[in-house]
């Protein structure tokens, strides 16, 4: 009885493994499919463009090395568990169904510009922000004689 019961728990434990294994390579299939990897590629190259600009003294071999070291495979396993902890298996066949359409491929193609756009108004928006901030808080209620306390360490 004890061996039947060790030899079903093996398969179960095993289709268990296959099941996740299973949703795991949907989930990649579907940050494929939604263009994830290409996203993170811009993202990086406008992230290592701005920091070009920013420090024009450092060399591009520099640059170069450090677009090298990036593995984008890597950040995606990373990202799968996430994926896979909060889509049921079922969600994650409807959003690959929906981003090999018609609509999710556009949408895949016009994402990284709506993205790169709406960090621009945000960082606008976020500069207007502080200095209506600035603007609005009166010397007295700024209170620069009472900082908080130090960090514990």
């Amino acid at each position: 009885m004890k061996k039947i019961i060790i030899v079903a728990s093996l398969f179960a434990f095993g289709g268990l493994v296959n099941a996740q294994t299973s949703k795991d390579q949907k989930v990649i299939e579907l940050l494929e499919t939604m263009g994830t990897t290409q996203n993170m590629k811009i993202s990086y190259e406008l992230f290592i463009s701005n920091y070009r600009k920013q420090y024009p003294d450092i060399p591009a071999a520099y640059w170069d090395k450090a677009t090298s070291l990036v593995d984008y495979k890597d950040l995606i396993k990373r990202i799968v568990p996430i994926y896979s902890k909060n889509f049921t298996e079922k969600e994650i066949d409807d959003l690959t169904t929906f981003y090999k359409s018609s609509t999710g491929k556009e949408m895949t193609t016009k994402m990284p510009v709506i993205l790169q756009e709406s960090m621009l108004v945000g960082q606008e928006w976020g500069t207007e922000l502080a200095q209506k901030i600035e603007s609005e808080i009166k010397p007295s209620e700024k209170k620069t004689d009472t900082s908080p306390p130090p960090p514990r360490r």
